[in-house]
């Protein structure tokens, strides 16, 4: 809200992309007369969380491997994010995050892997500032304390009227999770649009692409 005012910006198209899209529904529930259209890119937080999906993780891992996802709830409810790992590491840092960033997208065109490394890399390592928020947003499993599906009602009603969301094909945030808020909601008419031969980060999996569904959205 600072920067908008520094910036003199009466009216927005908000977009934002993961958490990023969590925080700004938020944004739009309160200051929903700044918001003219809010696109949700893959965003954190949608669905509530449902029955049996612990049981559903272990059951598809093996049994070895079951100590796992307690750690991982004990560490995310310690918020000790992704970030404190790659500072932990020191030196190797720079190559385990050139490493993933390889692994992620090396078959899918991108350019400038290493600059995309670089930039990675340094926003891990920095000192830790909102990654710190995960654990008071969301649960082990990336699922919303307060779900976005249960909002869209009262935000609407806010005079937000003109929402979107956007996912990639491959997204491991459920393009079918906005499907349903859609069908809850016939009457605001809320358009889910899918990014062919794309993950969670769309934008760099099928940049054409993402852009196309985000000016449809945005022209609508």
């Amino acid at each position: 809200e600072e920067w908008r005012e520094l910036n003199d910006i009466q009216e927005m198209v908000l977009i934002g992309h993961s958490l990023g899209g969590y925080l700004s529904f938020a944004y739009a529930e309160r200051y929903p007369h700044r918001v003219r259209k809010l696109v949700l890119s893959s965003p954190a937080g949608v669905p509530n969380e449902p029955e049996g999906w612990k049981e559903r993780i272990y059951s598809r891992i093996p049994r070895y491997l079951h100590w796992l996802p307690p750690l991982i709830s004990v560490l995310w409810s310690n918020n000790i994010s992704p970030g404190d790992f790659i500072r932990w590491i020191g030196p190797l840092g720079p190559r385990f995050v050139e490493y993933l960033v390889n692994f992620r997208f090396h078959n899918n065109g991108t350019e400038d892997l290493n600059l995309l490394s670089e930039y990675a890399y340094h926003n891990f390592a920095a000192r830790g500032s909102g990654e710190y928020a995960l654990g008071n947003l969301l649960v082990p499993g990336a699922f919303a304390k307060k779900p976005l599906h249960a909002r869209i009602r009262p935000l609407s009603e806010k005079g937000i009227q003109d929402i979107s969301f956007i996912y990639g094909q491959r997204d491991w945030m459920n393009f079918n999770h906005a499907l349903k808020v859609s069908e809850d909601n016939p009457d605001l008419k809320i358009p889910v649009e899918v990014v062919p031969h794309a993950g969670h980060q769309l934008h760099i999996h099928n940049p054409s692409g993402f852009l196309e569904s985000l000016e449809k959205v945005i022209r609508k």
